[in-house]
């Protein structure tokens, strides 16, 4: 029996091109959407890289950006990912194909943005625990990273692409607000960011829009007070997605 071969010819081959999802860089009013500069200091590209060793507890790293652990600190993201990866799985009722976009979608992101990658699932468990369908907030904040507004929500029959997407938007931003990558560098002059390229200070802008002046991560108009602290945490190994007051309180 012979074989048959069948060729898309290049009219076909556009058409099934164009039927295609694309993803899109929003690149926000012109900012950034690589981290360079003095966040390039806080950028990992080998995933192995790190401790192998969680921290146990939940240590009190508020205030000034010094008072943060550094990138020797952190756990490598390959243990990182080894220790939420279970919460991520019960979040989604044991689907583990959204457990792998997910994974796919932190480490492709954080090469193209130059944004560490256990910077990225440390945001995605702060602000979902990988909770792939998680709703959007009242004020419109979308996705896996409670992104920015215009971030992109789950489309269960498109779930690698969708979920890639709301990684991409949280990351490098939409065009209606900005991305992690874009609060830790210098363009968005509202932000007053007197530590530009540390990730504690853009995680603090994350979550609340700018940084006090006094450049203490812990005061904020509105946002959670404690989110650099738990960031800091997570980084460390801190697992609980419990709502962190009960922890923080003891800090301050």
């Amino acid at each position: 029996m012979v074989a048959c071969k069948f060729v898309l010819l290049p009219a076909a081959l556009a058409s099934l091109a164009a039927a295609l999802p694309t993803l899109v860089s929003r690149d926000y009013a012109g900012a950034p959407d690589v981290v360079s500069g003095p966040g390039a200091a806080w950028y990992q590209a080998n995933f192995s890289n790190g401790v192998t060793t969680a921290f146990p507890g939940y240590q009190c790293y508020h205030g000034q950006v010094s008072q943060y652990p550094p990138i020797s600190r952190w756990l490598s993201f390959t243990k990182m990912w080894s220790l939420n990866a279970p919460i991520i799985l019960s979040k989604n009722n044991g689907n583990q194909q959204y457990v792998n976009d997910i994974y796919s979608a932190i480490t492709s992101v954080s090469v193209a943005a130059k944004v560490d990658a256990r910077l990225i699932l440390a945001i995605v468990m702060q602000e979902s625990t990988g909770q792939a369908d998680v709703p959007c907030t009242g004020n419109g904040n979308c996705g896996i990273m409670q992104g920015p507004i215009g971030t992109q929500q789950l489309n269960p029959a498109d779930a690698v692409h969708s979920i890639k997407q709301m990684v991409l938007d949280g990351v490098q931003g939409t065009s209606q607000a900005p991305g992690y990558a874009q609060y830790m560098g210098t363009g968005l002059t509202w932000v007053n960011n007197l530590f530009p390229g540390n990730p504690y200070a853009a995680a603090r802008a994350y979550n609340s829009g700018n940084i006090d002046p006094s450049g203490n991560l812990d005061t904020m108009v509105w946002g959670t007070k404690s989110y650099s602290n738990d960031i800091g945490n997570r980084l460390l190994g801190w697992l609980n997605d419990a709502p962190s007051d009960p922890f923080y309180a003891n800090c301050v």
